[in-house]
């Protein structure tokens, strides 16, 4: 969230580290590797409507993202959980999105 979420928001480095978390994974992909992915249904709405339009908004604001990077946003996704479903930690971009022009710079 940048400055707007002020530094108690932040995980320093060394924290991070202290807390194992790549030993955390890696027991997770050892022993639970069905959580390794996301288990939803999703749906993409395109920001044609005022509504969508007007959270695109609010997207710049607390990112403070150039309104024209915003405007290029990919559509809105609409994730549903299930019983039993879950989400995974996972990457938001490939190698072959990168060079296209279509990385994705943050996920709100």
């Amino acid at each position: 969230l940048g400055e707007a979420a002020g530094p108690e928001a932040a995980v320093p480095v060394k924290a991070a580290a202290q807390a194992r978390l790549g030993s955390f994974f890696s027991k997770v992909t050892r022993e639970e590797p069905h959580r390794l992915s996301r288990f939803s249904s999703q749906a993409w709405l395109k920001y044609e409507g005022r509504l969508l339009r007007a959270l695109l908004g609010r997207a710049q604001s607390i990112t403070q993202l150039p309104m024209e990077l915003v405007n290029q946003s990919e559509q809105l996704q609409v994730v549903h959980y299930l019983r039993r479903g879950h989400y995974a930690c996972h990457h938001d971009s490939s190698p072959d999105t990168i060079d296209g022009g279509a990385a994705r710079v943050a996920t709100l």
